[in-house]
């Protein structure tokens, strides 16, 4: 069963990735790609596992889904395609989902270190 990861949430997390650099070389800005690792085609619910902290990009629920179910290596199910962990838990990010909503046409995005478009 799937979570949702609320705006706010999810912008906290967003700050605190891009705070999270050194502080000789701070991440200024992000930019995520709002394509799926697995079939090309646009996110459309983007996700990403609780448990991966190490990135903020998130992968594509439906992609995630059917790559795993036809996949026939067994070693590669279920992990997440970033940063390669087991990938369950996973939580819906409805503030990617929002801009995504508000502009399907968007192939990536751009944040400040702010958290903000």
């Amino acid at each position: 069963q799937n979570k949702h990861l609320s705006v706010e949430h999810s912008k906290n997390r967003l700050k605190e990735y891009l705070n999270g650099g050194s502080q000789d070389c701070p991440i200024d800005k992000i930019k995520l790609s709002l394509k799926c690792q697995f079939y090309s085609h646009k996110i459309t619910v983007p996700v990403r596992s609780k448990h991966c902290r190490v990135h903020y990009e998130p992968f594509d629920l439906r992609g995630f889904i059917l790559a795993n179910i036809n996949s026939r290596f067994s070693a590669q199910k279920w992990k997440c395609p970033i940063c390669k962990k087991r990938a369950y838990d996973l939580e819906v990010d409805e503030y990617l989902l929002k801009i995504i909503q508000r502009d399907p046409s968007l192939s990536e995005i751009f944040f400040n270190r702010q958290g903000e478009l």
